[in-house]
């Protein structure tokens, strides 16, 4: 027998034998603790936080290397409460997590959890780095929230989330922040704070100096003099704004194009009272990434032709939503045209766009991650024809209220893709997992995006 292997100073060496010249000799299988503990913790990068506390149970080497904080820098509590693990399903669970991460510099999720004021004072004792905090739809009031905030040793926040927290009903709720919060911040999410007033968005905005993304969907009192008013003040630094649209008309999506040059991301809820007018101004955004206007009822198929085949216009485009567009048609094939990058196409309800219409669209993006044409009704299932060939990336297809679509063509595509993928029925089944309950949404992450269903 040869000499024994040598050890790591990570983990015992696991060897087999080997005949060799008569001889049995020792060969030393390779193991992943073999690596230089660098290059470990970088392969464990690539592992989400329920996924890293698995790795903490195999050995003690490797509980080390998991427990790395590099590694403990964005958390997601929404992920963590739907991993398997119980301790860290517990708010107790959680704050000793946090005890071992104190570079963590993103929190999001809070709502997951029953956090209150005693445990938030915690999370800012053992987090003293945090950069973004989201207690977005939480049980936190807005008491809790501003206490913490202006504690000693405050929080140089980049991003702050409050959405659906129904707190901000005067126009000074920005001087309750303190000044080391208004001049670092560059995103706040104020989604669904229904009782926030125009004054106190407009102030809020000229009062922060960094301000680049802004959610205001689900602000019910903004006026087209309050877009205006905001995209006066921070439209040349602004990168991301998403609007509430019930209240607004043809100015405000005007002052959005005249004052936001570098605009990478434009969300309108609703877009009744927008005329096509309007709608072709947006042509000077050329730098749009994401684009999401609702209930465009308004806007007719010429408008969006106009737009859509202006120079270079949505050359950038990445995600696509007209949902209840109704007048869109042959309109989207100028969209297939002139958008080239497209991973999610969200079509609901626009009634008449034809198979011709969409073939030209799947066939110019054939990296579609996302393809939504719920109510889509002139559509016949031939479309269907060679799909996981066309769009062999695709993850998510909805076809609810699709009526000439039958589910076995849908069985059929299932068959014919190797990958995970999300396949909704007419009656809004997933038939992927015959198990899922109808209607349930549901979230998958891949390549960088969040595709929702």
């Amino acid at each position: 027998m040869g000499d024994s292997p040598q050890k790591s100073s990570h983990v015992r060496m696991i060897s087999s034998p080997c005949v060799c010249a008569g001889a049995i000799v020792m060969i030393r299988t390779p193991s992943l603790m073999d690596l230089p503990y660098e290059l470990l913790v970088k392969i464990l990068e690539h592992l989400w936080p329920d996924e890293l506390y698995t790795c903490m149970q195999v050995c003690k080497s490797l509980r080390h290397a998991a427990q790395d904080t590099s590694l403990w820098t964005h958390l997601d509590l929404y992920h963590i409460r739907q991993c398997r693990h119980r301790v860290l399903k517990s708010t107790e669970g959680l704050l000793t997590l946090l005890r071992h991460s104190p570079q963590l510099h993103t929190l999001r999720g809070v709502d997951t959890f029953p956090f209150d004021e005693s445990y938030l004072k915690q999370v800012k004792k053992l987090c003293p780095l945090l950069k973004v905090f989201d207690v977005g739809h939480s049980n936190v009031t807005w008491e809790c929230v501003r206490t913490l905030l202006n504690t000693p040793k405050p929080w140089y926040l980049e991003e702050l989330g409050l959405s659906g927290i129904n707190l901000l009903n005067n126009a000074d709720f920005h001087q309750e922040l303190p000044d080391e919060i208004l001049t670092s911040l560059r995103v706040i999410n104020l989604e669904h704070c229904e009782d926030l007033t125009q004054q106190c968005v407009v102030s809020l905005a000229a009062t922060c100096p960094r301000l680049t993304h802004l959610n205001l969907n689900g602000v019910r009192y903004l006026s087209d003099f309050g877009v205006e008013a905001i995209t006066t003040a921070i439209g040349d630094r602004l990168q991301s704004l998403q609007l509430d649209g019930e209240a607004l008309s043809d100015p405000s999506l005007i002052a959005i194009a005249r004052h936001t040059p570098h605009l990478h991301d434009l969300a309108i809820a609703y877009c009744d009272n927008m005329t096509d007018a309007s709608l072709l101004t947006l042509s000077s955004l050329q730098s749009l990434r994401t684009l999401k206007l609702r209930k465009g009822i308004s806007w007719s198929n010429d408008a969006f032709v106009s737009l859509f085949c202006s120079d270079n216009f949505g050359n950038s485009l990445v995600s696509l939503d007209l949902t209840e567009s109704s007048n869109l048609g042959s309109g989207l094939t100028c969209i297939a045209d002139s958008c080239h990058k497209l991973r999610v196409a969200i079509l609901s309800w626009c009634w008449n766009i034809s198979n011709d219409d969409l073939n030209c669209l799947i066939d110019n993006n054939n990296e579609l991650l996302k393809l939504d044409l719920t109510g889509c009704k002139k559509l016949q299932g031939s479309f269907l024809d060679s799909l996981p060939v066309r769009l062999p990336e695709l993850r998510v297809l909805c076809l609810k209220n699709v009526n000439y679509v039958d589910d076995a063509s849908l069985h059929r595509i299932l068959k014919g893709v190797s990958h995970e993928i999300v396949v909704i029925g007419y009656y809004g089944q997933n038939l992927a997992d015959s198990d899922a309950e109808w209607g349930v949404s549901g979230v998958i992450h891949f390549k960088g995006m969040l595709l929702e269903y």
